[in-house]
């Protein structure tokens, strides 16, 4: 009796290689354009403590802080 042999063959494997390249190629700049988005939206939330403290010297004294005092 012959056994049956089982498992992918080299072209099938390298087909495998080439969709999940393909894909990659496709979702990395995809991430990247993600994380940039990410880091803007963080700064913009983190100037905006800013701008309230600034508005509320502003509102006590008149004119906008020359300083960065601590």
């Amino acid at each position: 009796m012959k056994q049956q042999e089982s498992g992918f063959t080299l072209i099938e494997l390298m087909i495998v290689v080439a969709i999940i390249g393909i894909l990659a190629s496709i979702a990395i700049p995809a991430y990247q354009d993600y994380i940039i988005r990410t880091q803007v939206t963080e700064g913009l939330n983190l100037a905006a403590e800013v701008k309230t403290a600034v508005a509320d010297f502003y509102a006590d004294r008149g004119a906008v802080p020359l300083k960065n005092i601590c």
